[in-house]
């Protein structure tokens, strides 16, 4: 959803056993994110703050993705809050 899917291994060193799990790894991204996949929602630019934040939300609202990244740490700098957004306020979501 956010641009690419990478493994930072080398897949020449696995032994056969393992060489499944990138595919079941795959396939629960795929399905979980699925619903959430249609337009992103910038929450948090890096112009103007130390984090990037980008919100997917299903068509139905029933579901929500966010992917937020932290630029660099600074001590005694707090991250921003994040304010999702296309969300129903009455829905308790998990």
């Amino acid at each position: 959803m956010m641009g690419s899917v990478g493994i930072g291994a080398n897949l020449n060193h696995w032994a056969q056993a393992d060489s499944t799990s990138p595919r079941r790894w795959w396939h629960t991204t795929n399905e979980s994110a699925r619903p959430c996949s249609r337009a992103a929602l910038p929450v948090l630019s890096p112009r103007t703050e130390n984090v990037t934040a980008n919100q997917y939300v299903s068509d139905d609202g029933r579901q929500s993705v966010l992917f937020a990244f932290l630029h660099s740490q600074q001590f005694r700098h707090n991250a921003p809050a994040i304010c999702l957004r296309g969300l129903d306020e009455n829905a308790l979501y998990r």
